[in-house]
């Protein structure tokens, strides 16, 4: 069972993305097992009165890794809220490349003080980990 402690895991999930994803494939995949928690990066062009639009241009999805952007999407996590973070966005890994992703996931979790992994890392097979 996916529990930290006897208790349900509570997974921060970070997203540009506007369709639903991870809030809808954890229930299914790990019912009562995972809780999620929302919070989409907001795009360059949005405003309190509409949410903009989602990257897709390189440069875009560039932007909504800076760490202040990251920095403020996170801040929706309350302390101790969350037991890891998770980045949804594989385009953005790949337009951000390996090693800049993995400084970014590594800052999140020393700024947060908990677990990160992004999605396109986790494809990535680690040395000495078999696939």
């Amino acid at each position: 069972m996916a529990t930290v402690a006897n208790r349900m895991i509570r997974i921060g999930v970070l997203t540009p993305h506007a369709a639903p994803g991870p809030e809808a494939e954890f229930p299914d995949m790990a019912a009562g097992q995972v809780g999620t928690r929302i919070s989409r990066i907001p795009a360059r062009d949005a405003s309190a009165a509409a949410p903009g639009t989602p990257p897709t241009s390189l440069s875009g999805l560039r932007a909504s890794t800076a760490p202040t952007v990251l920095d403020e999407a996170t801040v929706a996590f309350a302390p101790g809220s969350v037991d890891v973070i998770g980045v949804a966005s594989t385009s953005t890994g790949y337009a951000i490349g390996f090693d800049a992703e993995t400084a970014m996931v590594a800052r999140l979790s020393e700024r947060w003080s908990c677990p990160v992994v992004a999605t396109s890392l986790a494809a990535v097979p680690r040395c000495g980990h078999s696939t």
